[in-house]
């Protein structure tokens, strides 16, 4: 049996046209919706990159932040050092001073104690000499 329907080929080279019309408003829409996700995605990755971004420059501030905190402390510290270092200088040489002075009250009494010695001889002498007469 032969087909009722004779198709010529022109409708069949319509048909064949139609079909790939089709697929490609198909595949349009397939890479439409491609687009789209791949826009989104795109999106979502430069809004987490602005976000990565935005958090390195706040903690690229903080960093120099604690780093002028910390010189600032070392700056106060290493004062307080020179002045601590000042202060012992200074109470060493008015130790030094004093030692000299003890020193020099330490001869100066054994000296009038020597004195007072040769003072006390020379009484008992003149009060045997009184006590002769």
């Amino acid at each position: 049996m032969k087909r009722k329907f004779k198709i010529s080929k022109l409708e069949v080279n319509d048909f064949m046209q139609e079909i790939m019309m089709l697929q490609e408003r198909i595949e349009d829409n397939r890479d439409k919706e491609l687009i789209r996700n791949l826009r989104r995605e795109l999106d979502e990755i430069k809004y987490r990159y602005d976000e990565t971004e935005n958090e390195m420059e706040d903690l690229r501030r903080e960093k120099e932040r604690l780093r002028e905190e910390k010189n600032d402390i070392l700056i106060k510290l290493n004062k307080q050092i020179d002045i601590e270092k000042s202060d012992k200088r200074n109470y060493k040489a008015e130790n030094d001073r004093l030692l000299i002075k003890v020193r020099q009250l330490e001869n100066e009494f054994s000296n009038l104690d020597n004195k007072s010695g040769d003072y006390q001889a020379e009484l008992e002498r003149l009060q045997r000499v009184f006590d002769c007469l």
